[in-house]
C-alpha cells in the first residue's frame, strides 16, 4: 500500500515562469508534508506489535524532485486498513485530514514568493 504527494508542473507554465524558484517550494513543501503524514499515520495505526506502526515514517521516500511516497510493505497494512474493527480507515483517515491543510500552506508559500 503506498501512497504519492505529487505535484506537476506543466511545461506551459514553466515556459512563463521562472519555475525553478517555485518547484523548490513545492518540493520543500511536499517533504514536509510527507513526513509529517507518515508520522501521523503511525499515530493512528492499530498497535499489537508496533511493526505497522513503526513502517509508516520508515517508508518515505523520494520518487522526484516534487514527489515523495509512504506506505508499508507488510502484508497485512491493507487488511488493516480496511478491516480492523477500531483502526479502520487510519491511512485514509490522515490523508483526508491532512489534504486541505497541505494545499493551503502550499498556497500560501506560493503567493509569498510570487510577491
Amino acid at each position: 500500500m503506498k501512497f504519492d504527494f505529487r505535484v506537476d508542473i506543466s511545461s506551459a507554465l514553466n515556459r512563463k515562469l521562472s519555475a525553478k524558484i517555485y518547484e523548490n517550494v513545492v518540493a520543500e513543501e511536499a517533504e514536509r508534508q510527507v513526513h509529517q503524514s507518515a508520522s501521523k499515520t503511525a499515530r493512528y495505526a492499530p498497535r499489537k506489535t508496533g511493526a505497522l506502526a513503526n513502517s509508516f515514517p520508515a517508508s518515505v521516500s523520494k520518487q522526484s524532485m516534487t514527489m515523495w511516497q509512504y506506505g508499508s510493505e507488510l502484508p497485512y497494512a491493507s487488511i488493516q486498513e480496511f478491516t480492523n474493527r477500531t483502526k479502520a480507515g487510519f491511512v485514509r483517515k490522515t490523508v483526508q485530514e491532512d489534504r486541505p491543510a497541505f494545499i493551503y500552506t502550499l498556497q500560501q508559500r506560493l503567493r509569498k514568493v510570487g510577491r
